[in-house]
């Protein structure tokens, strides 16, 4: 989390799991990695691995906060199991989840469809 002194850009940050509950809310600097919000994450549901998703885009640990280009950001934390994870890994290249909101994101490899971006207008609310 940030420290007192301002010596970066400052992004205030939210992590959401998938049924819109919060996990976490705090400060980081800009020049933070995001491997810093995975332990935030971490340390709420030991045990689990997680991805971050800042709408439909799978943040990578080494990625810098400040490339979030935003003040006031939420992100959604997407909980895996350890082991069985890998194996579905191996298996499915592309995954969607329903949020809360009745809206759906993608993630994973974009020709096997984890890029929804020409249909995302569809996508946005009432998604069964």
């Amino acid at each position: 989390m940030a420290s007192s002194d301002d010596d970066g850009m400052l992004l205030d940050i939210t992590l959401f799991d998938m049924s819109g509950k919060e996990i976490i809310r705090g400060t980081w600097h800009g020049h933070c990695k995001a491997h810093e919000l995975f332990q935030a994450a971490h340390k709420s549901k030991p045990g689990f691995r997680c991805k971050l998703l800042h709408g439909s885009e799978e943040l990578s640990p080494q990625s810098d906060l400040a490339s979030l280009l935003q003040n006031v950001v939420h992100l959604t934390v997407v909980w895996m199991r350890g082991d069985a994870q890998s194996k579905l890994l191996a298996i499915h290249h592309a995954f969607a989840a329903i949020k809360s909101d009745g809206s759906v994101i993608t993630w994973g490899h974009s020709g096997k469809g984890g890029d929804s971006s020409r249909v995302a207008y569809r996508l946005q609310e009432g998604v069964l």
